[in-house]
């Protein structure tokens, strides 16, 4: 049997680094980290307008459902992309950090999705709470960044 082709493909997978990707530099990483904080605080804004908008009776019919849909698949689509990103050097620590906050925003869409799936209005004024408090916790880890240059 002839190791020469399986030997030549490991040999490129060493030398270009397994398709892994190279941290970016701080000012593009600021950018793109301001940019998830950004959709992802539109989306739980999203989420929680449709919940106050529900209990006020101002929407027909599986709307409230489509619309928390939307807002936990953008979130999440956006989260996704940048948690499969390299922080830049130096901002591990920043990027575990907003990693978690975006997996609690993940979260409350999540359960947002479901009362609305399930009916269930006694936790609409709860899930509100949460996502104003993780609207504006999404807001103020994006604005030293911005003063950063993001």
């Amino acid at each position: 049997m002839d190791r020469r082709p399986l030997a030549a493909a490991l040999a490129v997978l060493l030398l270009t680094g397994c398709g892994t990707s190279s941290p970016p530099d701080d000012q593009a990483w600021v950018r793109s980290s301001v940019q998830v904080l950004d959709d992802v605080a539109g989306s739980v804004a999203s989420s929680r307008l449709a919940l106050d908008e529900a209990q006020k009776g101002h929407l027909l019919g599986r709307s409230g459902l489509v619309l928390a849909q939307d807002a936990e698949s953008s979130a999440a689509g956006a989260a996704r992309g940048y948690l499969g990103s390299q922080p830049a050097p130096g901002r591990a620590e920043d990027f575990r950090r907003l990693a978690e906050l975006l997996r609690q925003a993940e979260s409350v869409l999540v359960d947002a999705r479901i009362a609305f799936a399930t009916g269930a209005q006694a936790d609409y004024a709860g899930l509100q709470v949460r996502l104003q408090k993780v609207g504006q916790e999404l807001e103020q880890a994006a604005e030293p960044l911005r003063r950063a240059g993001g």
